[in-house]
C-alpha cells in the first residue's frame, strides 16, 4: 500500500509540473502572439506617418549652423517675433494642373504659408540678427519625389519682390517654354538678369519648334511671346544663389511657388497621384574665397 501510495504522489508531482510547464508555454506563446501584435501596430502607425510626411512636409528651410552662429534667422513674419532655425511649408493633399497665367499676381504680397487650390505657396524672410556683415548661399532643391512629378513641375522663386521660373529641361536640352499672342502679366515681376520673355518673328523664332507650332496650333509666329523657363542647374539642384554683404539687422524675403504647368509637355496622366518635395538651405561663405574659385 504505502508503495502505491508514492507511486501515485510521484505521478501527480510531474502531473503538476507537466501542467505547470505547459502553462507557461501557453503563456510564452500568447506573450509572442501580443509581441508581434505590438509591432505590427507600431509599424502601420510609422507607415501613416510616413504618407503623412509626404503630404504635409514637402517644403522645408533650414538655416546651416555656420551661418546660425553669424546669428541668422528665419521668421515666417516681417516682424520677426518668431525667430526658427527651420521653418515647413504645407503641401496640398491633391491638385490639378494650372497655367502660368492662372497664378495671383500678388502671390509674393502674402507671408508663411498661402497655398491656392491647385498651387503651393510659402513666404518668408531671413534675416542678419548678428552684430557683423555677412554673406551666404541659397540652395533650392528637390528632395523626394516620385512618377516624374519633377518632370512637370514649374517653380518660382522670388527674392525681395523678384521672381525667376524654373523648370526641368527638355528631352532635346532646350528650355522648357510656353507661348502666348499677350505679354505674360508675371513678367512685371521679373528679375531679368536671365531675359524670361521674348517676343518672336518669322526673322527670331526663339526655341520655338515645327512639334510645338502643330502641338499649340500657332497659326502666326510675327507677335508671339515666349516664355523662358530657366534649366534646373541639376536633377536635384533648382537654384543656387549667393547673397553678399548682408548688414545687421538688415534682411531678404523669398516666396516659393510649385504648380504642374500644364503647358508643359511632361504634364501627362502618368505622374496622377505623384508627389514632390521641396528644400531651401542658407549657408555661410567667405565671398573671398568663392571669388578665387
Amino acid at each position: 500500500m504505502m508503495e502505491q501510495a508514492l507511486t501515485i504522489l510521484l505521478r501527480m508531482k510531474y502531473w503538476f509540473k507537466e501542467v505547470g510547464l505547459g502553462i507557461r508555454n501557453v503563456f510564452r506563446r500568447n506573450s509572442v502572439k501580443k509581441i508581434i501584435r505590438v509591432c505590427l501596430v507600431l509599424i502601420g502607425i510609422l507607415f501613416v506617418i510616413a504618407i503623412f510626411y509626404h503630404h504635409l512636409g514637402n517644403f522645408v528651410v533650414t538655416i546651416d549652423p555656420s551661418l546660425q552662429k553669424k546669428g541668422v534667422y528665419l521668421s515666417t513674419t516681417e516682424k520677426f517675433n518668431d525667430l526658427r532655425v527651420k521653418l515647413f511649408g504645407s503641401a496640398l493633399k491633391e491638385c490639378n494642373n494650372i497655367n502660368i497665367a492662372d497664378i495671383p499676381l500678388d502671390i509674393d504680397q502674402y507671408e508663411g504659408t498661402h497655398n491656392g487650390k491647385n498651387y503651393v505657396a510659402y513666404t518668408f524672410y531671413v534675416r542678419n540678427e548678428g552684430k557683423e556683415i555677412i554673406s551666404y548661399e541659397y540652395n533650392l532643391s528637390v528632395g523626394d519625389s516620385s512618377k516624374g512629378v519633377e518632370e512637370a513641375a514649374w517653380i518660382m522663386l522670388f527674392k525681395n519682390g523678384k521672381q525667376q521660373i524654373y523648370a526641368k529641361e527638355r528631352a532635346d536640352k532646350t528650355p522648357e517654354r510656353q507661348y502666348a499672342y499677350l505679354k505674360y502679366p508675371i513678367m512685371e515681376q521679373a528679375d531679368e538678369t536671365v531675359k524670361q520673355s521674348v517676343l518672336l518673328s518669322e526673322e527670331d523664332r526663339g526655341y520655338l519648334t515645327n512639334a510645338d507650332i502643330e502641338r499649340l496650333g500657332i497659326l502666326d509666329i510675327d507677335g508671339l511671346y515666349e516664355l523662358r523657363a530657366n534649366p534646373f542647374m541639376s536633377d536635384s539642384l533648382i537654384t543656387r544663389g549667393i547673397v553678399t554683404d548682408v548688414k545687421p539687422k538688415e534682411y531678404d524675403r523669398y516666396t516659393v511657388v510649385i504648380w504642374l504647368e500644364g503647358e508643359d509637355p511632361d504634364c501627362v496622366d502618368a505622374i496622377k497621384g505623384g508627389f514632390i518635395e521641396l528644400r531651401m538651405s542658407f549657408s555661410i561663405i567667405d565671398v573671398e574665397e568663392e571669388t578665387e574659385e
